[in-house]
């Protein structure tokens, strides 16, 4: 296993096993084994084989919309982040070295309430107005894509 693996592997046996992983690689949100299948299948994203594991993501700054998107279909998500940047890990002289990363939260549909909750995360490319409840998504989004969010909500 690769040392970002033996990290995931790590992370999945300190989780509840029925508990699907986000971690935070960069400007994406990945998802590995079979988290990366139940992804592909509920988000529409593409799930492929990396190294040692199926992996699928998703950019950061949807994270909002996608982990609705999971919580919707029942499931309880983890969301994993970076605790450093790759400038800060140049600075300091370890940019070889695995990032440090740590839960930031377990959410399920009863315990998500959209903005306020994800607001404390880390992530700084989090906005508010894609992580509404209400069905508000990135300025990016289709008029019937946000108005789709907002009827199944």
């Amino acid at each position: 296993l690769t040392e970002l693996e033996k990290q995931v592997v790590s992370f999945k046996e300190s989780l509840p096993a029925d508990v699907v992983m986000l971690l935070e690689c960069g400007y994406r949100y990945r998802f590995f084994g079979r988290d990366a299948q139940l992804a592909a299948e509920i988000l529409g994203v593409v799930a492929h084989p990396d190294h040692n594991f199926t992996v699928a993501s998703i950019p950061t700054f949807r994270l909002g919309v996608h982990l609705r998107r999971l919580l919707m279909a029942g499931l309880r998500v983890a969301v994993v982040d970076q605790v450093e940047s790759a400038a800060l890990k140049a600075e300091s002289g370890a940019k070889s070295e695995l990032f440090s990363r740590k839960v930031a939260g377990i959410f399920t549909v009863s315990t998500f309430t959209g903005s306020e909750r994800l607001k404390n995360m880390r992530s700084p490319s989090l906005s508010t107005s894609n992580l509404s409840m209400s069905g508000g998504g990135h300025e990016g989004e289709r008029a019937g894509e946000k108005q789709a969010h907002t009827q199944k909500i």
